[in-house]
């Protein structure tokens, strides 16, 4: 009954009933194509890079005497990188700090330390921001005058600053001087702004980028890591009374997305939906 159903004779022959029944499933047939926007498309090929961050360059300054209510480095940046700058003063602290390049072009205030041990206190005050075109120079300005030191620098490939890292400060008495923190981000940096007015300062983990030993000791150091983890920076400090503190930055890798077309052909056009920049 079943054969009958699916067949009809024809003659001297039985074929199927294709017109009332459903179709004998011999040889399927493929499935169609799906309609794909531009969009679309593009997204089934984007393919994930991730800039390589280099510090190019930086300054310093100090030796100001007591009553100093601004102190100013001279440097260049090229537009667009990232610009790490670490203000490091003594006594009762200051207040009102702003850093700015020569057109007034401000950076923004980071993570901030101080220790005291007798009568040596020192503190620490950091600042990052995008260089801007035409940038000389940059000026750190405060209120209360102070025996200031100002070291800075100029990284590129920076897609963003962590300023809110957990643990981006340190503080203490005896040598060494020691920071880790644990970043998320693979080929993650982090730059360090180390004070320790009374003493000097020498790296023992991490690259030593700026080092200003004239009047009170400040270094700025960085360090790296291929794979998300922990990362330190370390340094030991002699003098007098020690006292040291640490403030720290952490730099994320500019991120990019790319259409395996346009790798593929280089003069394809690039538009908005075949190369997507995004942060991570």
């Amino acid at each position: 009954m079943d054969f009958q159903r699916k067949f009809e004779r024809r003659g001297p022959l039985w074929v199927p009933r294709y017109e009332r029944y459903e179709r004998i499933p011999d040889h399927p047939s493929p499935s169609p194509t799906p309609a794909y926007d531009r969009f679309d498309r593009y997204k089934r090929r984007f393919r994930r890079s991730v800039a390589a961050i280099n510090f190019v360059g930086g300054g310093k300054n100090g030796g100001i005497s007591g009553t100093a209510t601004s102190q100013a480095i001279t440097y260049s940046p090229t537009a667009g990188n990232t610009i790490c700058f670490f203000l490091s003063t003594t006594g009762s602290g200051v207040s009102s700090i702003t850093v700015k390049d020569q057109n007034s072009n401000a950076l923004t205030a980071g993570p901030t330390a101080n220790k005291t041990n007798g009568t040596t206190i020192t503190y620490i005050y950091s600042f990052y921001g995008i260089a801007v075109t035409g940038a000389t120079s940059y000026t750190a300005s405060w209120t209360t005058g102070t025996s200031p030191s100002t070291v800075l620098e100029e990284y590129s490939g920076v897609g963003s600053v962590n300023a809110s890292l957990s643990g981006n400060t340190a503080i203490g008495t005896t040598s060494p001087a020691t920071i880790t923190v644990t970043t998320d981000t693979n080929n993650a940096w982090v730059a360090a702004g180390i004070s320790a007015p009374a003493g000097s300062i020498t790296l023992t983990s991490g690259n030593s980028r700026q080092s200003e030993t004239t009047g009170y000791a400040l270094t700025l150091a960085d360090n790296t890591v291929v794979t998300a983890g922990s990362i330190n920076i370390a340094a030991t400090v002699t003098g007098g009374a020690i006292a040291w503190a640490i403030a720290l930055l952490e730099l994320k890798p500019l991120v990019f997305v790319s259409d395996d077309d346009i790798w593929r052909n280089p003069i394809a056009p690039q538009t908005p939906e075949s190369v997507t920049t995004v942060w991570q």
